[in-house]
């Protein structure tokens, strides 16, 4: 994919976001089901406290699940974003249940695209990434995401990933358009990338979305170092919205 290409897509996806956020966070405040399956992988990094890398953290409803999973768990949360509305909202959520977070606003693509590390001289217990895979445009760009987010992770520690699969839905699948309205060519998109719209708010709104299906997963994972120790289907009343891969660093 062309790098002309790629920031219209970015571009696209950050004017979704700064338009929905309202709507977004209202719409967004409970927990995903496939978070609780994750818990005792975190709890096993450490027994009294874990450092938290939350990776398109939005909101910022992963760090108040890990509060109410793990009260007594020392959090240490760092969250990244590249929405500033969604970052505010996360700051407040986040003090509501005590938890002193550093949020950082951040293009991730941007980053990816100039080579820049997203964070620098540090690693962390749990690295995840929930709703951002598919929103990064190219397969060169998410391998080199999946290969900066398995540095990140300390020893004994995890890297979580959701890969959303919409394309399981029948109302989600009713929602892709034709790329040609938003004036984007499809010739330059790759396989399994689409545009959907938004429904939730006062006026329509739409987003970048790539469909990582199974084989992209297994090249994603071969080049990583990380060990995959489970993977399971979770989230939408049919429980199989996100796929999820869970890999430690031995």
């Amino acid at each position: 994919m062309q790098t002309t290409t790629i920031q219209k897509l970015n571009q696209l996806n950050k004017q979704f976001y700064l338009d929905v956020a309202k709507d977004f966070t209202q719409t967004r405040n409970t927990f995903w089901q496939g978070w609780e399956c994750l818990v005792p992988h975190i709890s096993a990094t450490n027994i009294n406290s874990v450092s938290v890398l939350d990776v398109g953290c939005g909101n910022g409803r992963f760090g108040q699940f890990l509060v109410q999973q793990k009260p007594d768990l020392t959090i240490k949360y760092t969250g990244l974003d590249n929405s500033a509305p969604l970052l505010r909202y996360a700051g407040e959520k986040l003090q509501s249940v005590k938890l002193k977070p550093q949020l950082i606003e951040l293009d991730l693509i941007e980053q990816l695209l100039s080579k820049k590390h997203l964070v620098e001289n540090q690693l962390f217990d749990a690295v995840v990434a929930f709703g951002v895979f598919h929103h990064i445009p190219s397969i060169d760009l998410r391998t080199k995401l999946f290969e900066q987010l398995s540095t990140l992770v300390a020893p004994n520690g995890i890297l979580s990933i959701g890969f959303w699969q919409f394309l399981n839905s029948v109302k989600l699948r009713e929602r892709t358009i034709d790329p040609k309205m938003l004036d984007l060519d499809p010739s330059e998109f790759e396989e399994n990338d689409y545009i959907l719209d938004w429904r939730a708010g006062e006026k329509p709104a739409y987003r970048y979305c790539h469909y990582t299906n199974n084989g992209e997963e297994i090249a994603l994972v071969k080049q990583s170092k990380l060990k995959v120790i489970d993977e399971y289907f979770a989230d939408g009343v049919t429980h199989n919205l996100n796929h999820y891969l869970v890999l430690k660093r031995l």
